[in-house]
């Protein structure tokens, strides 16, 4: 679990000007990365190409493969705001954590 940033509070400018740039930068990474899903992916039957709809109801920003139970190559080539195209290069079973 990931605790907040607090402030100190002072009378320091440079300090101040620190924790605001510090603050700001961890608001907009908080907004990009943990505002995510989880999904699982499974390829089977030669299958190379699958929509996936992601549930993000806006444009993916990435994702991150998390597990999977095969070697296997992936990507994916078009976004939008409700899916995605994922490719893969052998049947596997992907879970990704999408952003």
């Amino acid at each position: 679990m990931l605790t907040p940033f607090r402030k100190i509070f002072t009378n320091l400018k440079d300090l101040t000007a620190i924790q605001a740039n510090v603050a700001n930068t961890l608001a907009s990474f908080n907004t990009l990365l943990l505002d995510g899903s989880t999904l699982t992916v499974e390829f089977t039957g030669g299958v190379t190409s699958l929509v996936v709809n992601h549930k993000l109801n806006r444009k993916l920003t990435g994702w991150i493969v998390t597990d999977k139970n095969a070697n296997s190559n992936n990507w994916v080539t078009e976004s939008d705001d409700k899916s995605m195209t994922i490719h893969s290069t052998a049947d596997v079973i992907l879970k990704l954590y999408i952003f």
